[in-house]
């Protein structure tokens, strides 16, 4: 048996072929273990993001409604201020004399 002829060459060339195949196959499933990996990641991104809009238009709307209510305090204050400012110079009543 000739271990150096052609059919060495041939079943040298089949294991060889073997192995890159292999290691293709190895490539190609950590290539999509990869790939599945950063669809999960940019779906976690697109998640956060979703969150973070949400969040930042519920604190403009908290935003909104306190300066509201910061106004609507600043026009109750004023109309306190005005009442009392009329009720200072309301001269006060004249106690009454018993009649007798």
């Amino acid at each position: 048996a000739d271990v150096c002829g052609p059919a060495a060459d041939v079943e040298e060339g089949g294991k060889e072929r073997q192995l890159l195949l292999a290691a293709k196959r190895r490539s190609e499933e950590t290539l999509m273990r990869l790939a599945d990996e950063l669809d999960e990641a940019h779906a976690a991104v697109r998640r956060e993001r979703r969150r973070r809009m949400d969040m930042e238009v519920a604190c403009a709307k908290l935003a909104h409604s306190v300066a509201a209510r910061e106004q609507e305090l600043r026009e109750l204050r004023g109309e306190a201020s005005v009442a009392e400012a009329g009720a200072a110079k309301k001269p006060a009543p004249e106690p009454r004399q018993a009649a007798g």
